[in-house]
């Protein structure tokens, strides 16, 4: 009997093995990615995952080959002061793998491209693959504001809207989240809970499976947020909307204006956009510019964009702020706003939503 099993298990085993080699040279484009970003992380007690600073390699999958450079403060691109040395225009940039550059190198990204569309504009990329608006406001609050922004721009993805809401993500890397609490926002999970190393290694493991890989993609073709209601039942804001509200409340104190990006892939972008837009946050609809149907702005993935995806990106974001009056065109005036001059004052909501600053922390 004890023999039959091991026999069983055996034939069980080479299968797998045979099967995995035959796919990774029949479909190398099954290839997986997690674990290749992932080399670039170390646990972070606050966000959950940062940078390793000083990292370099190479971030390497089917269809892309790019090199991936971590300053020395634990960001990708070129490490600016926190004073401001020169008379320029400063964006601090919000985001996740879309802002950071996944699968193309620095020099093709929309940050480092943004440079070079705008005259007198410098970029301080704080991106961090995988980060969500919670993780991107905590980020703001210790380090964004210390460059003394004009304009603060963040990023949003679909997957955002989703890991907002949770404490764990990618089923391995904690991370904080907030909730909402006597009308304003508790903060949770902090310090951040450490996945128990076995997981890890096991979940690791299975990363590196061109096989499982796909079968994981094809399961969130069918788990992908499809629309997210801004306002809930009860007429109050979701977690996401009020995150871009708290981060909207930090800017101000800083005297900088934000600007929220929507990746195509946010379906109920024009729904977030309008919301916003009643209490005067100014959004960009990258839909409006471009599909993930059209393969010739996007990786293999079909979802984060490749170099010319980025230069439209770009493009579309310089052309935005040109007309704002802002930048572009000579030395901007510092700590002016995006809004239209013809528009009336801040507009204010029947049922504003308050924030109580600073948050507190409380275990789960």
């Amino acid at each position: 009997m004890t023999k039959n099993i091991l026999l069983i298990i055996l034939s069980i085993i080479i299968v797998c093995v045979v099967g995995e080699t035959a796919v990774r040279w029949l479909l190398p484009k099954w290839a997986p990615d997690a674990a290749r970003v992932t080399k670039f992380w170390q646990y972070d007690p606050r966000y959950g995952w940062v940078h390793v600073p000083n990292a370099r390699g190479k971030f390497s999958s089917f269809g892309f080959d790019a090199t991936v450079t971590i300053n020395w403060k634990g960001f990708r691109g070129p490490p600016l002061p926190y004073e401001r040395i020169r008379n320029v225009s400063r964006i601090v940039l919000l985001g996740d793998s879309f802002a950071w550059g996944y699968g193309v190198n620095y020099s093709d990204t929309f940050a480092a491209r943004l440079e070079q569309d705008l005259s007198h504009v410098e970029v301080v990329n704080l991106a961090v693959s995988g980060y969500s608006t919670d993780q991107q406001l905590l980020l703001y609050i210790d380090e964004g504001r210390r460059y003394k922004p004009d304009l603060v721009l963040v990023q949003v993805a679909a997957n955002d809207i989703t890991y907002n809401a949770e404490t764990l993500a990618y089923t391995i890397y904690g991370k904080p989240a907030f909730t909402a609490k006597d009308g304003g926002l508790v903060v949770i999970n902090q310090p951040v809970a450490k996945t128990p190393w076995i997981k890890q290694a096991m979940v690791r493991i299975a990363w590196r499976s061109y096989v499982l890989n796909q079968f994981f993609r094809y399961l969130q073709t069918f788990s992908q947020p499809g629309g997210q209601n801004v306002l809930l039942h009860d007429g109050t804001p979701n977690i996401t909307a009020r995150l871009l509200l708290a981060l909207r409340e930090e800017t101000e104190k800083d005297g900088a204006d934000l600007l929220v990006v929507f990746v195509e892939d946010v379906t109920d972008g024009p729904l977030f956009a309008t919301f916003l837009q009643q209490r005067n946050v100014e959004s960009v609809l990258l839909g409006q510019y471009l599909t993930h149907d059209d393969r010739s702005l996007h990786l293999r993935d079909g979802r984060h964009w490749n170099a010319a995806g980025h230069a439209i990106v770009a493009r579309v974001l310089a052309n935005r702020l040109r007309s704002s009056g802002r930048m572009g065109s000579g030395l901007a005036t510092p700590h002016t706003t995006l809004v239209k001059q013809n528009r009336v004052a801040r507009i204010v909501p029947d049922n504003p939503v308050h924030f109580h600053l600073p948050w507190r922390s409380e275990p789960e």
